[in-house]
């Protein structure tokens, strides 16, 4: 087809442009490197140009072929992929035809968008990026591993860190219905886990709890002592009797 459309163009611009051209049983070229190619239109800044439909296809032994297509009143400008049968899989399009303010993959199969991203940069997988957050997924995420940079709860150690006695927790838990210094499971219910913050307040508990351990560790090591000297005492007493 390319060897046929380049005979009709050697035919119809004549000689001065025949000079400019050679081909061979399979490729059409132009002999003049300093000359752009335009096709529909008159003048081209590029090596080639083109006005209308772009349509690529495979070879005749597959049906495989992609798509080009300009902006229209019904069509965004995207690139579309067909599979062996002819029937459209995937498109690669702006959302928006006109000023391209979203990027986008449809999935023809899924009907829907497997991939979204915004003029900001945000991402949505399956479903419209957040104005919030640089990802937004509907659906499940699964990794090997996930790291969150968050601030950190070492300052409970500190010897200034105030630590609420039990009974001012135990107060605290009957009139609020969950920890200190915890998301209550509301919010979480409303609006999302945060999980560097979630993270953050557990190690806080955990901490905390350590330190009521050791206190608890050495009131019984006093309360040894004091049953120790006790024993003592009375072993004494036994013995002057």
């Amino acid at each position: 087809m390319l060897k046929l459309m380049g005979i009709m163009l050697l035919s119809f611009f004549g000689a001065n442009v025949n000079a400019q051209w050679s081909s061979d049983s399979t490729t059409i070229w132009t002999t003049d490197t300093t000359k752009n190619v335009g096709i529909g239109m008159t003048s081209t800044n590029h090596k080639l140009g083109l006005t209308g439909s772009l349509f690529l296809k495979g070879d005749g032994s597959s049906s495989y072929r992609i798509r080009l297509e300009a902006g229209t009143s019904s069509e965004h400008n995207q690139i579309v992929s067909f599979d062996q049968n002819g029937d459209i899989k995937w498109k690669l399009n702006m959302l928006d035809r006109n000023n391209g303010s979203r990027f986008g993959i449809y999935s023809t199969t899924a009907q829907l968008y497997a991939l979204t991203i915004s003029p900001s940069g945000n991402v949505g997988i399956k479903t419209s990026p957040s104005a919030t957050y640089e990802l937004n997924v509907c659906g499940q995420i699964r990794a090997k591993e996930v790291r969150v940079q968050s601030g950190w709860c070492d300052y409970v150690f500190n010897e200034d860190y105030n630590l609420l006695s039990l009974e001012e927790v135990k107060e605290f838990i009957a009139k609020n219905k969950h920890l200190p210094d915890v998301t209550p499971g509301t919010k979480i219910e409303s609006e999302g886990l945060d999980v560097g913050i979630t993270s953050s307040q557990m190690i806080r508990k955990i901490e905390e709890l350590t330190l009521y351990m050791i206190e608890m560790n050495d009131k019984m090591k006093e309360k040894d002592i004091q049953i120790n000297e006790l024993e003592r005492q009375i072993e004494l007493l036994k013995a002057k009797n």
